[in-house]
């Protein structure tokens, strides 16, 4: 993938920022046919009455384990959509409990934001790139550089940032999957 220099803030980072190549419009049109495939299926299911929360909790009683992979693909699909995901985390809680929850609802977590990242990284970077701020991102970036791993975890732990747009965010950086 191509890069391009940057200056930071008060042109204090000298680094790298990834350039985008254009989505095809192949690619516009298939990523736009799933997610509306995505969106009728959730409608469809929501009108056979197959999210009806006693159906819910029944499954969760009944199927553990497919309502585990259930709710952490939700969940996956919410984080990528940008969907809010507070109810999501309070209904882990309540179905498996305050800490059998909180693992449930990071293991959506994870892949969702990992998603979240990929997409913006090599499918939307360019179209995404256009509408936020340049300084935002290079400050991002500094403070990356100067943070590391402590300062993605500090943003994706704090509240303050949604989680959603901020794996988008982090997707047109130069920061590193592994991180």
């Amino acid at each position: 993938m191509e890069q391009e220099s940057a200056t930071g803030v008060d042109g204090q980072w000298q680094g790298e920022v990834l350039a985008w190549q254009p989505l095809s419009k192949q690619a516009r049109g298939l990523l736009l046919v799933c997610f509306a495939l995505l969106v009728a299926a959730g409608w469809w299911s929501y009108r056979q009455g197959w999210l009806a929360p006693e159906l819910l909790v029944e499954l969760a009683n009944r199927h553990l384990v497919a309502a585990i992979v259930l709710f952490v693909l939700v969940y996956a699909a919410c984080m990528m959509a940008l969907l809010p995901t507070l109810p999501l985390n309070l209904a882990a809680g309540m179905l498996w409990g305050g800490l059998a929850g909180a693992v449930v609802a990071s293991a959506g977590g994870g892949p969702g934001a990992a998603l979240a990242f990929l997409l913006a990284r090599r499918l939307l970077g360019r179209p995404l790139a256009r509408k936020i701020d340049h300084r935002f991102l290079t400050w991002l970036q500094c403070q990356f550089e100067a943070g590391g791993w402590r300062f993605v975890a500090f943003v994706r732990l704090n509240p303050v940032f949604p989680t959603g747009p901020i794996n988008y965010v982090f997707g047109l950086t130069a920061i590193r999957t592994s991180s």
